[in-house]
């Protein structure tokens, strides 16, 4: 990674602290974490930040917009700091090179979509198959788009090499299925689904959740997405998968039974936010593996804090959440025995963290 300034620094709201030494940047972030902790009276010296930034992020969500008078270039890029207004890129140094390199046709494909609406975000994830775009704030979504319109896409889809274009979910054209190596698994991803932001991440986080999980037979894994923790503790141990989006355990699960010498794997979906395992439910299971997104898991954390599970490994991306979730299973008898905090963020004030807690 070039340590020379983005030529969009200072505008772009996608980085706040490049021309900083890294090291620097990471202790901050170590330190934002502890205070983090500090706050819910937890007293726990942090271990340096591990860097997880790899080869850069594997998605990215373009902003397009139509220009105010006809004739102008529409502008293709991130918002500025603090406002609406988007910065047309030239380069981009968080983005995995590969990704990067598909600037130019993404802006081929939102230009097709601006001549009937606004504005568009075009979630751009790199996989193993190609590119996977997923057109999102689309006035009128996939069924405003004329039979003309769908042809023209599937063409523009086919002439520029991407793997897929969605809008609003749904696919429009299919060159070849998205797909992403998780463990032993190899995972079709719908679209739109959530993936770690790195692949190096993903690595890091899932290192860290088997080391704390060890030798447990049966584990929960609670907000599990596409299954990148799912998938690999099966390698060791029967999991139960839950997640509120079916499409996302429909592709864990199509994964699980195309993998050889993986312990059962179930799936229920299911709204853990409105609708927590009870302590009952979590009887069968000697760890827990927890991944909420920025809100947190107030009420699975209560009933976990009530239960006899042994083992919970709690991911999270937001500090705040995570200190007070971890308070309350502390609250309620397990010991912490690990945090550590991680960088997937580069340049960015964002934190990932994990905690290991145990009976």
């Amino acid at each position: 990674m070039s340590e020379r300034l983005c030529v969009h620094f200072g505008r772009c709201g996608g980085c706040v602290s490049q021309g900083r030494p890294l090291a620097q940047t990471h202790e901050e972030k170590r330190a934002a974490l502890q205070a983090a902790l500090w706050q819910q009276r937890i007293e726990i010296d942090l271990p340096p930040l591990i860097d997880a930034h790899g080869a850069g992020r594997r998605r990215a969500t373009f902003n397009a917009r139509r220009p105010a008078k006809p004739g102008d270039p529409f502008v293709l890029g991130f918002s500025e700091r603090a406002s609406h207004t988007i910065v047309g890129l030239d380069e981009c140094l968080v983005l995995e090179p590969d990704l990067w390199a598909k600037a130019a046709d993404i802006r081929k494909l939102a230009a097709a979509f601006l001549h009937k609406g606004p504005s568009a975000r075009l979630l751009a994830t790199l996989t193993d198959a190609g590119v996977d775009i997923d057109v999102a704030g689309y006035t009128g979504g996939a069924k405003s788009l004329s039979g003309d319109l769908r042809a023209q896409l599937a063409r523009l889809t086919g002439d520029l090499d991407f793997a897929r274009l969605s809008v609003g979910g749904e696919p429009i054209a299919t060159m070849r299925a998205p797909r992403v190596k998780m463990g032993s698994a190899v995972v079709a991803p719908p679209p739109g689904a959530f993936l770690q932001p790195t692949t190096a991440g993903e690595q890091a986080l899932a290192d860290l959740v088997l080391k704390g999980v060890g030798e447990s037979k049966k584990v929960a894994d609670l907000f599990s997405g596409c299954g990148p923790f799912a998938l690999r503790l099966a390698q060791k141990a029967s999991v139960h998968a839950v997640e509120h989006g079916g499409a996302m355990l429909d592709a864990l699960s199509a994964a699980a039974r195309h993998t050889s010498g993986l312990k059962p794997i179930t799936i229920a979906k299911r709204d853990l936010h409105l609708n927590p395992l009870g302590p009952k439910e979590l009887e069968p299971f000697n760890a827990v593996v927890l991944d909420p997104p920025r809100a947190g898991a107030r009420e699975q954390a209560r009933n976990l804090a009530q239960s006899k599970v042994k083992t919970v490994v709690m991911v999270a991306c937001d500090t705040e959440t995570f200190a007070r979730d971890v308070a309350t299973l502390i609250g309620g008898g397990y010991k912490l025995e690990l945090v550590r905090g991680l960088d997937q963020f580069r340049w960015s004030p964002h934190i990932e963290a994990v905690a290991v807690l145990r009976r």
